[in-house]
């Protein structure tokens, strides 16, 4: 019963809740900025939002350097044990 009721109200947040939010916050930023082109606005704040996430990924490469996920997890085990080991 508890799994399904979890299942249920998790897909309620996920499809209902969280967009209707998203959808506020974008009709509420338009609306403040008072943009008159609808389009135009749209563009600028998804170009915005696709920069940001060009951001995003450039650092996280950077600060990995390339490594694949097992290579990271590898690297923080060995740091971790380290830590452990010099006190």
């Amino acid at each position: 019963m508890a799994i399904s009721s979890v299942a249920h109200w998790g897909s309620h947040t996920i499809i209902g809740i969280i967009p209707n939010f998203g959808l506020t916050f974008v009709r509420d930023t338009k609306d403040t900025i008072k943009f008159h082109d609808t389009l135009t606005f749209y563009f600028f704040f998804f170009s915005g939002i696709s920069i940001a996430g060009f951001f995003i990924i450039t650092i996280f490469v950077k600060e990995t350097k390339g490594k694949t996920r097992k290579e990271i997890s590898q690297d923080f085990r060995e740091n971790d044990f380290d830590l452990l080991t010099r006190s």
